[in-house]
């Protein structure tokens, strides 16, 4: 009598959480079902929503206002932005709340996503934690949309800052997308920090160490032609650096893509993105990886 042995099925190979494969609406439903989440979260509390909204108009006063008294010292240094330090500042600042996300995005939203406990329920879904990042890195985004809108519109309604008349709103808009590329590149670097350094405490050194550069040799505040020597040296490494310069050049005074200033501040942002966004995406994968293999992605595991 024969007996037939069975063959032990074998598994299918395991796949990675971060790199799962679905449909591309089961992402973007999850993608925009987090985004909902973030944005029902912030208006939810109106207390709270007002005091946010209320905080960014009286950061445009307070520099506006802080333009205004020192803007006389400040002129002989903002010839080719057309010397209006009011307009300077103001734009320097909205602009660098786009910089600003994609320098912190991904850190922020890979805490969040720990510390909510949220990476647990994406990471065995289809749509992995790919999803789950996503909707809060477009939230961050959003956020910063209306902080730009904000500082504009009311800075050119209430306090009569003048764009120029021949303004480049598409060399505007290119830099500052040109600009997000680039640091977002050391925004996946400083997330990737998380686990690659148990960065786990809403803070890491890379987006401390840049935000505190940026804020001081970046121009973002004020032009780097009154700093010494080696504090502009420091300032020219930065991307942040040549995206504020451009845009401000493009609205401020009229430059066109043409213009060699803008051109050499392009060249060097197309530069900065081809260095920081593949270290980015290495260092943040290994992180992933890392995570995954050491079982710390959840915090109770």
């Amino acid at each position: 009598m024969s007996v037939q042995v069975s063959e032990r099925p074998t598994s299918p190979p395991r796949e990675k959480f971060e790199v799962k494969k679905t449909d591309w609406k089961t992402v973007l439903w999850a993608v925009w079902a987090n985004f909902k989440s973030a944005l029902i979260g912030w208006t939810f509390f109106l207390a709270s929503f007002v005091l946010s909204i209320s905080g960014m108009i009286v950061n445009i006063c307070i520099f506006y206002f802080l333009a205004t008294f020192t803007g006389s010292a400040m002129a002989p240094y903002l010839a080719k932005y057309g010397g209006n330090y009011a307009a300077y500042i103001v734009l320097g600042i909205a602009f660098n709340s786009y910089l600003g996300a994609s320098l912190n995005s991904f850190y922020n939203s890979y805490c969040n996503g720990y510390w909510t406990c949220s990476f647990e329920l994406y990471a065995t879904s289809p749509v992995g934690i790919k999803a789950y990042m996503a909707g809060s890195i477009l939230f961050d985004y959003f956020i910063s949309t209306i902080s730009v809108l904000l500082y504009i519109v009311f800075g050119v309604t209430v306090f009569n800052i003048g764009i120029g008349s021949g303004a480049d709103f598409g060399v505007t808009v290119l830099t500052i997308l040109l600009g997000m590329v680039a640091v977002g590149g050391i925004g996946l670097v400083a997330a990737s920090t998380f686990t690659l350094l148990n960065s786990k405490q809403w803070s890491n050194p890379v987006t401390w160490f840049v935000n505190f550069l940026t804020g001081l040799v970046s121009g973002v505040y004020f032009p780097l032609e009154v700093l010494p020597e080696w504090c502009r040296t420091i300032g020219y490494l930065l991307p942040q650096t040549y995206a504020n310069d451009a845009a401000r050049m493009a609205l401020l005074s009229g430059a066109s893509i043409m213009n060699p200033l803008i051109i050499g501040d392009l060249s060097r942002l197309i530069i900065s993105a081809i260095i920081t966004v593949p270290i980015g995406i290495f260092l943040f994968k290994r992180s992933l990886r890392k995570a995954e293999k050491d079982g710390t992605l959840s915090r109770w595991s």
